[in-house]
C-alpha cells in the first residue's frame, strides 16, 4: 500500500511538472483601442476582448493547452470590432515543453508605422520577433516560428516603441 501510494504520489509530481507554467502576455501601448478575437481551445474565456487605449493596457492569459495536441491557440489582433479585414494573429502552440510562437499579418497593416515586438518577459530568454513599422519586414512566406521553454512569458508588445 505505501509503494502504490509512492508511486502515485511520484507519478503525480512528474506530471505536474511537465504541464507548461508559462503564460501569454499581450500589451498595448497604442493610443487607441485594439480588439482581441481568441481562435483555439473553445473552453477558455471570452471571444472578444478590448484593450483600451491606456499606456501598458494588458491581457495575460497561462498558456492554453487542448486536449488535442495538434491544436494551438491563436489571438487575433484587429483595430475595429468586429473584425475587418486587417489583422495581427499572434500563435502559439505548447508540446513536450516548448512553447512554439509566431507572428502574422493578414489584410494589410492593424498598426502603420507602428513597432510589434514579440519577446519574452523579464529573462530574455526567448528569440524575439521584431517588426519596426507594424508590419512582417520580410513577407516572403517565410516562416517566422520561434520557440523556447513553456516556463517563460511570451509577450507581445503593440506600439512597443511607445513609453
Amino acid at each position: 500500500m505505501v509503494s502504490t501510494k509512492f508511486t502515485l504520489l511520484a507519478l503525480a509530481a512528474t506530471l505536474s511538472t511537465a504541464a507548461a507554467t508559462g503564460s501569454a502576455k499581450i500589451i498595448n501601448r497604442c493610443p487607441t483601442s485594439v480588439y482581441l478575437h481568441f481562435d483555439g481551445p473553445q473552453d477558455h474565456g471570452p471571444d472578444t476582448i478590448t484593450l483600451a487605449a491606456a499606456p501598458g493596457s494588458s491581457y495575460n492569459e497561462p498558456f492554453v493547452q487542448d486536449k488535442n495536441p495538434d491544436v494551438g491557440r491563436a489571438i487575433i489582433i484587429t483595430s475595429v470590432n468586429p473584425p475587418g479585414a486587417a489583422k495581427i494573429t499572434f500563435a502559439y502552440h505548447v508540446a513536450n515543453g516548448t512553447v512554439f510562437y509566431n507572428l502574422s499579418i493578414e489584410g494589410g497593416q492593424v498598426l502603420p508605422g507602428k513597432e510589434i515586438v514579440v519577446r519574452s518577459g523579464d529573462t530574455g530568454a526567448c528569440p524575439t520577433i521584431s517588426w519596426p513599422s507594424g508590419t512582417d519586414p520580410n513577407p516572403t512566406g517565410q516562416d517566422h516560428t520561434k520557440s523556447c521553454s513553456a516556463d517563460n512569458e511570451i509577450v507581445l508588445l503593440l506600439c512597443a516603441s511607445n513609453i
